[in-house]
């Protein structure tokens, strides 16, 4: 007996999609459970077809668990009865029929759809594996009674299958329709005979032109497949998969034809979901997740194209690096919850600056850039730069904090500095450090002499990361001091309490800790150059253990050496509190030197305190609790707060140089210094004055009862040598300098 073979396929993607290659960053790790929700045979292949994820579906259809086919390519699993093709063959059609083999060796017969795209320049591929329906003979089916007509096994056939068929007439009245149709559209067979004229309305409107296609079709004979949605008779619709062919009669002639439809509704939603995900993941690749302006990745080919089309037009493009000033002391200072809502704030101000066709784009962390294509003249570019740092004078609102921002610009132009996108954003940043250097907060056209600043800092960055292994690390101390003043009463004069004068001494107390780097070639390089880019570049914390370190050893040397006892004072940065190790990392320094914790103090900015009150304090305090003192370096002058002043364990202030060096002159500096003073002491706190250079400084300060002095007048930061010569002298002479 040879029975007709009725079939029914897969259309998982039109052939223009499946052609696209996408780019996702990466696959997610749960990526293989993700494929199991899918209700349908589907498996990850490489660029050779071999199997790299399969779904459970996928599993149960071939018979093999994963780890048995994982490594082996997918065609290999075919039927042998089936032509084998090779591989550039199987990979090359995006859907085809093929007969499987299971794994009990019966054959599978499946439409095999493919999905190429690509994960960081790598070709995978997406299988997606529908089986077929055969009415075939075949040896895994019980044997069919001689005594049964073929009429009766093919009336059995139909009227017991899952599939709807319907019989059309030539010109579409249905003449049949099976239970399924019950089943299925939940139309009653009759109600389905009687639809005639009005079964196109239920068909979808936008669907229509295809049945419209088919009918055409299949009235010159041709067969096909079609996909379409079918309003269902409880009010929705459903997804239809039809395979329609033609009748013809014994003279061959077409006289009608019969569909088989079967509810692919699922399968359509599996694909919809798939497509979302795999769209999802084609915009993660592309976009930044936080500002959903376009990434580094779009932002080159965009940068591609304007090159090409102002080739085309003889036209310029401008190329915009766009760095926010002090952004990593925001986020020091805010938290990272607040530095990524002030960088969307950032984004949102900026995107109503550009012009249409203009492409805004963030490459990472406080960078943005700009493509400015069809310009005429580069200062077409200069007036957008100037608008986009005209646009961050309005301060920010961010988690109730007033936050104030400047930007550097470098502008490079094509093709005027470069004719390529390399070159183009090698110029553009090389212009936007050249802005830094210049102070910040303005733009600057490339020049080709910034190619050897560029390099000059390039190298000293680079020497600076070297700078600690190669010891070329070295610490200044600058001594602070307490000014002891003693009257001496002569009780054998004649005279009743007569007291000789009063003298007066200054004794080094204490030493604060300062960062030098000795260079091989350049020799003492002053911290105002290489402290900014070592803050840049995150060098700033590696640096800072260092000198946490070196200085608890030094400390502990000068007790062992029998000299005085003294603090030794460190600095913190913003960096380096909020390090979560931070504790951990201070205890090591103590218990490594054996200093004594009460020798030590850390100095801490004020901007601390714009971040978590909780989270700070509960670290200030654990340091207290060590028995470590805390100081609140250049106070006066960031988030100055009395709250904080009594939230906080905080035991020193340090009134910064800013109000010191113009007491004589400047009445309010002198009120302010006295207030603060004042303060202080109500509060128990000790103050400590910085930058203190002349007599009439001092002798202000002296009257007011600063606790301790600091300053050029006593000594500049001095290396370890000479200030042990300073820890020997009883009292220090003062030396009043006119500048620094």
């Amino acid at each position: 007996m040879t029975a007709k073979k009725q079939s029914s396929t897969i259309d998982i993607i039109e052939g223009k999609q499946l052609a696209r290659h996408m780019t996702p960053p990466s696959l997610p790790a749960a990526w293989p459970n993700q494929l199991n929700a899918y209700p349908i045979a589907i498996c990850q292949l490489d660029k050779n077809g071999r199997f790299e994820h399969i779904n459970e579906h996928c599993q149960a259809l071939l018979g093999w668990e994963e780890e048995g086919l994982l490594g082996q390519p997918l065609y290999k699993h075919l039927s042998p009865a089936s032509p084998t093709p090779n591989q550039q063959d199987f990979l090359a059609h995006s859907q085809t029929a093929y007969t499987f083999q299971h794994k009990d060796e019966r054959p599978v017969t499946c439409r095999l759809t493919l999905l190429p795209y690509q994960i960081k320049d790598a070709l995978h591929y997406l299988a997606f594996l529908q089986p077929i329906v055969e009415f075939t003979s075949s040896p895994y089916l019980p044997a069919i009674p001689e005594t049964t007509t073929h009429n009766h096994i093919h009336k059995q056939l139909v009227e017991q299958a899952g599939d709807v068929i319907l019989l059309h007439a030539i010109d579409g009245n249905i003449q049949y329709a099976n239970p399924a149709t019950t089943l299925l559209l939940g139309y009653r067979a009759e109600e389905v005979l009687q639809l005639a004229d009005t079964l196109v309305q239920l068909i979808h409107p936008e669907d229509r032109h295809i049945t419209r296609k088919a009918h055409a079709s299949v009235k010159n004979g041709q067969s096909g497949v079609h996909t379409f949605r079918f309003k269902h008779q409880e009010g929705h619709y459903i997804w239809l998969e039809s395979r329609v062919s033609p009748l013809t009669d014994t003279h061959g002639k077409i006289c009608g034809f019969h569909t088989f439809s079967r509810d692919v509704t699922t399968r359509k939603e599996a694909e919809e979901q798939m497509q979302l995900d795999l769209d999802r993941l084609e915009y993660l690749a592309q976009h930044d997740s936080l500002t959903g302006l376009p990434n580094r990745v779009l932002f080159q080919d965009r940068l591609k194209q304007a090159i090409l089309q102002a080739r085309r037009e003889q036209k310029m493009v401008a190329m915009l690096c766009f760095d926010l000033d002090r952004f990593q002391r925001i986020n020091d200072t805010l938290g990272r919850a607040s530095g990524d809502s002030l960088l969307h704030a950032v984004a949102s101000r900026l995107k109503q600056c550009i012009r249409e066709g203009d492409t805004l784009t963030r490459p990472g962390g406080d960078e943005f850039a700009f493509i400015l294509p069809g310009l005429n003249d580069p200062q077409e570019a200069v007036r957008i730069a100037q608008t986009l740092l005209n646009s961050l004078q309005k301060p920010f609102v961010i988690s109730g904090h007033e936050v104030f921002l400047t930007a550097s610009v470098g502008i490079s132009i094509f093709p005027l500095d470069g004719d390529d996108l390399e070159t183009l954003l090698i110029r553009a940043y090389n212009a936007m450090y050249q802005a830094k250097e210049q102070g910040k907060n303005t733009f600057h056209l490339y020049t080709s002499a910034m190619n050897v600043v560029a390099f000059e800092r390039l190298a000293f960055e680079n020497s600076l990361r070297r700078a600690i292994e190669r010891e070329q690390l070295t610490l200044y101390f600058q001594p602070q001091v307490e000014i002891v003043e003693s009257i001496s009463f002569d009780y054998f004069s004649d005279k009743p309490y007569h007291a000789t004068p009063a003298t007066t001494q200054y004794k080094v107390v204490g030493a604060e800790a300062l960062l030098r780097w000795q260079h091989p070639d350049l020799g003492l390089v002053s911290p105002g150059r290489f402290i900014p880019i070592a803050e840049a570049s995150g060098l700033i914390v590696p640096m800072g253990e260092w000198v946490l370190r070196e200085a608890c050893k030094q400390a502990k040397k000068w007790q062992d050496q029998g000299l005085r006892d003294i603090h030794i004072s460190v600095n913190l940065s913003p960096s380096q509190f909020q390090r979560p190790n931070l504790i951990e990392i201070v205890a090591s320094a103590l218990e490594e030197s054996q200093l004594d914790p009460r020798y030590l103090e850390l100095e801490i900015t004020e901007n601390i305190f714009m971040h978590d009150d909780e989270v700070t304090r509960q670290k200030m305090q654990m340091l207290c609790d060590m028995g470590i003192s805390i100081a609140i370096d250049d106070f006066g002058t960031g988030y100055s707060s009395l709250l904080y002043l009594k939230r906080f364990p905080i035991q020193i202030l340090k009134i910064d140089k800013s109000f010191i060096m113009n007491l004589s002159e400047n009445p309010n500096d002198a009120a302010i210094t006295k207030g603060i003073i004042a303060m202080a002491h109500s509060l128990d706190l000790n103050v400590v004055a910085e930058g203190v250079q002349a007599r009439n400084q001092l002798n202000y300060l002296r009257s007011l009862q600063c606790d301790r002095i600091q300053g050029y007048i006593f000594s500049r930061p001095i290396p370890n040598d000479e200030f042990v010569e300073l820890l020997k002298e009883e009292s220090l002479t003062p030396h009043p300098v006119s500048t620094p």
